[in-house]
């Protein structure tokens, strides 16, 4: 390239020496609407690590966390969040498995002759499935005596890891056998050396414990901090309803990015008690918590049989697939529960529903043909937080422009970079009240909030005022027939 011309961003390169300045400015930016699809799943599952995981499909879910039950062992339900996301639809979760504290991890010790443990496996996890797993020694695929195989068996399925070396001054276990999530076994060097060649043989020890409350405290709140997630949720029938949900109240408290959908619990709960339980569980209302009433069943493919879960579930499944200005009851839900075969509560009397609303309660009830939201409310009883639908409008919106505005920090405070940012939310605000979306009107104000004093410390302000659209909640047919009706036809 030709030494008289130079690329640079920098204006005060211009001056240093003649030539040709190519400065390249970057194009106008452009606000990008966020996903709010994202579900988190709190609860027990069959195996797995006790961390959020995202999973984007099905198989990938079953090879990390399990299914129903343990193989071969379809009686005892374990997969709580395997249930949760039984003939529902879903994009993509996140997972934060519950282990309970006394659980215990399966392990196994592999000895040489003398004997001296060589190495030990453990369970990727703990719960009784670990005990499933066997291992094997066999000799090392490359024939080396220093070497060997190991030939790990679980579920009908049989990996092998070839040519591990644990001599004096190796160790390639980490290496060749990973550390991917859906491993089944860790395998550890204790000592210098190769274990006896051996038959398949079971670890032992693991055992599942028993979940109490306090187990649900730091995953809910693990998934309060993870990113990308819009919904949270523990599916299963928790123990201590009131002590976890307390844990979903302090967890709301301190977010500003996504709902907590709950539930009393207790499928046998009649409506005045769930109007009793959701004002003395839910000790500070918020709209970005959700309460759902009137448990379901659905069945069981593995079993077929009928198996209960709350209503809460089914309005997660709901919003991962309509958008964020689409009513939660609408008709285009109905479909989307075609999964429910009945209710735990059958009949719901009007005065039932009035009295569930006033108390800040979703209710799921039968319709001829279908099953729907009667209406999608949060616990905020404070006119205009009620709608689950305007706290995910404002949600989306919010949450869209500030990943692209939040580039403007520590920018240049001139009126180019002011018109910038101005431009782009007006142009998005624009989209989306031409489409019908979220917005029927807006206005954006910069001067008339803005000072002097203000701009010399540092601070700019913007002044985004939307009308949202809104729902039909209510819609009135009013009739007047009769012999003694006058019909007068236009001219």
């Amino acid at each position: 390239m030709p030494t008289d011309v130079y690329y640079t961003t920098n204006p005060s390169d211009y001056a240093k020496l003649p030539g040709l300045y190519i400065t390249e400015r970057n194009p106008p930016g452009q606000i990008r609407g966020e996903d709010l699809g994202t579900v988190g799943f709190v609860d027990r599952c069959v195996r797995g690590p006790s961390r959020p995981i995202t999973i984007t499909s099905n198989g990938r879910f079953t090879e990390i966390f399990g299914g129903r039950a343990r193989p071969g062992a379809p009686g005892t339900l374990l997969g709580e969040v395997w249930k949760g996301l039984l003939n529902k639809k879903f994009g993509t979760i996140v997972v934060r498995r519950v282990v309970p504290a006394d659980a215990v991890l399966a392990t196994k010790n592999l000895s040489n002759v003398v004997p001296t443990v060589i190495v030990r496996v453990d369970a990727t996890s703990k719960g009784a499935w670990g005990n499933d797993v066997q291992v094997a020694v066999e000799a090392a695929t490359n024939a080396d005596a220093t070497m060997f195989d190991l030939v790990v068996t679980y579920g009908g399925e049989t990996r092998r890891y070839i040519n591990l070396n644990t001599a004096t001054g190796f160790d390639n276990l980490a290496e060749v056998i990973g550390d991917d999530d859906a491993n089944w076994v860790v395998v550890t060097k204790m000592a210098d050396g190769r274990p006896l060649n051996s038959a398949a043989a079971s670890l032992a020890s693991g055992a599942n414990g028993t979940a109490v409350a306090s187990d649900f405290q730091t995953p809910l709140a693990e998934m309060r901090d993870e990113p990308g997630v819009d919904v949270v949720l523990i599916p299963s029938k928790f123990p201590t309803p009131a002590t976890v949900n307390g844990y979903i109240v302090t967890a709301a408290s301190v977010v500003s990015d996504r709902m907590f959908y709950t539930w009393s619990a207790d499928e046998t709960n009649a409506v005045a008690d769930d109007v009793t339980d959701v004002a003395a569980q839910i000790t500070t209302r918020s709209d970005r918590i959700v309460w759902a009433f009137n448990p379901t069943y659905t069945v069981d493919p593995e079993t077929g049989t009928e198996t209960l879960q709350g209503a809460h579930v089914w309005l997660a499944s709901l919003a991962s697939q309509l958008d964020v200005d689409v009513h939660l009851g609408c008709a285009e839900a109905g479909p989307l529960l075609a999964g429910i075969k009945r209710l735990y509560n059958p009949a719901l009397s009007r005065a039932d529903m009035i009295s569930l609303q006033a108390a800040g309660v979703s209710v799921l009830e039968r319709l001829p043909g279908e099953f729907r939201f009667r209406n999608a409310v949060t616990t905020h009883l404070d006119a205009g937080k009620t709608e689950i639908a305007r706290r995910r409008m404002a949600d989306y919106l919010l949450l869209s422009a500030s990943q692209r505005l939040r580039y403007y920090v520590k920018a240049k405070n001139n009126p180019t970079v002011r018109g910038a940012m101005i431009a782009e939310l007006t142009a998005y605000s624009a989209d989306l009240k031409a489409s019908e979306r979220i917005i029927e009107a807006f206005q954006i104000e910069s001067e008339t909030v803005n000072t002097d004093a203000g701009r010399a410390a540092g601070t700019e302000k913007l002044l985004w005022r939307v009308k949202m659209i809104g729902h039909i909640l209510a819609l009135v047919l009013e009739t007047e027939m009769g012999t003694t009706v006058e019909i007068r036809e236009a001219a």
